[in-house]
């Protein structure tokens, strides 16, 4: 609905992607000192949209709680899944690298999770094949990416992805695990 009309949030339960605050008036995100690394989880949530059929890209980096998210619609539309996650992916390591660059050296490689066993097939597999030359581009970039040790890939299930949590419905005890692994605290 505010796709529409950005005047206005919808502030209702009617499914995956309006924000429902009700519940969420006294939640903090909350940072404590960790040795946690820094590390990413991207998703795209394919052909979403029932009107121009473009993908949501969902990407969020934690260091023991959630520094960057965003989930935001794609601006091409993906002919299939490893399309739209090259695209989220792109743009996932876009950030942490502009985060990386920032922390000046003081991080690694940064692992970023997807849950899309095709686009961790392609990364994987350093071989060029014709059939993915239309995301040639991207696909390139994301190799050079962890070529250079700057981010390393890691398939994650679906059942496991935090992302998840910026697009999908999730039942109500995984949802609270995420928000907890993301530092949402509950101040009373």
């Amino acid at each position: 609905m505010s796709q529409f009309n950005t005047k206005y949030l919808y502030l209702d339960n009617s499914g995956p992607g309006y924000l429902d605050t009700s519940g969420t008036l006294d939640t903090r995100l909350t940072y404590r000192r960790s040795d946690e690394s820094l590390c990413g989880f991207v998703d795209a949530n394919w052909c979403n949209c029932s009107l121009d059929r473009r993908s949501n890209r969902d990407m969020l980096l934690m260091s023991g709680a959630a520094i960057s998210w965003e989930s935001r619609k794609q601006q091409s539309v993906a002919t299939f899944s490893t399309k739209a996650e090259y695209y989220c992916m792109t743009e996932t390591i876009k950030d942490a690298l502009n985060l990386k660059r920032f922390l000046r050296g003081l991080v690694g490689a940064i692992a970023i999770y997807n849950d899309n066993q095709g686009a961790q097939k392609q990364i994987d597999n350093t071989v060029h094949h014709s059939r993915t030359k239309h995301i040639d581009i991207k696909q390139r970039f994301i190799r050079e990416a962890v070529d250079k040790e700057d981010v390393k890939f890691s398939y994650l299930s679906t059942e496991q992805m935090p992302a998840d949590l910026l697009t999908k419905g999730i039942p109500r005890p995984r949802s609270e695990d995420y928000e907890r692994a993301m530092g949402l605290t509950t101040c009373t």
